[in-house]
Formats: structure tokens, sequence, C-alpha cells
């Protein structure tokens, strides 16, 4: 059986909560087979992930949406390359507050995307469920 990952990272713990339970009914309802892993910082995300791949093959399709800057700990960007060095195939998503972010050409090399907070969640979902999480 295929499933397919969504991994999510901010150390806003709030929002990460409301992250996991709109894709938790999202997945639901249209009957995706996923396996949601959240962390605040992107020490615990690798971690997470790494206890995890011993479940799933690298067939599975991987989805980052990772918060960019993250207090006491590793942020967005280190924690994506960190990704790319796993699975190259891994798409890879950010969200900020900082809209500097947006128009540095570093950081649109790393991210498939960038989503500017406050977010609208919807727009994530279509761009989610878009690229074959399905």
């Amino acid at each position: 059986m295929n499933e397919q990952v969504l991994l999510i990272m901010d150390d806003d713990s709030n929002l990460l909560l409301l992250l996991h339970e709109y894709f938790t009914k999202i997945f639901k309802k249209k009957n995706v087979n996923f396996k949601i892993i959240c962390a605040e910082k992107g020490e615990t995300l690798l971690n997470k992930l790494n206890d995890e791949m011993k479940f799933f093959s690298f067939n599975e399709k991987i989805i980052a949406l990772l918060d960019l800057t993250i207090v006491n700990g590793m942020g967005g960007i280190e924690t994506a390359k960190n990704l790319q060095r796993i699975n190259k195939n891994i798409e890879i998503y950010g969200m900020t507050g900082d809209e500097s972010y947006l128009n540095d050409k570093n950081v649109k090399l790393i991210f498939k995307k960038l989503f500017l907070k406050p977010l609208f969640f919807y727009e994530i979902e279509k761009i989610i469920i878009k690229n074959e999480i399905h």
C-alpha cells in the first residue's frame, strides 16, 4: 500500500495543531491514504522522519510544509536542505511571515512555493492536493 507523507513544521504549536487537524479532515474527506508528521523544529522533524522511514519506501510521495524561521531550533531553510539530502524527490513548500523571503533567489531555489502568513489553508490545500496526494 502506497502511503503518502505530509511533513509539517512550525514553532507556533497552535498553528501546527490547526494545520494537522485541517489536513486530517481534508484527507479523510477525500479518502486519501496519508501520514502526517508534525514538529516544532527541524531537528525533531528530521528525527521523526528517520524513525518513520523504517515503515515506508522511497517510492512514497513526500511533501513538506516548513516554517522558514524557527526560534531555538533548525529553521525551514536548513531543514529543507537536509530533506533534499534524504530524498531529492521531496516537494518542499515554505511558510513565512517575512515578506523579504518572497524575493530571495536562494530561497526560491529551495522551495517550490512560499506561503505568506497569515496562511490561507485552502490555498495550501489546492497545491498539496494538486501535487498528487490522492
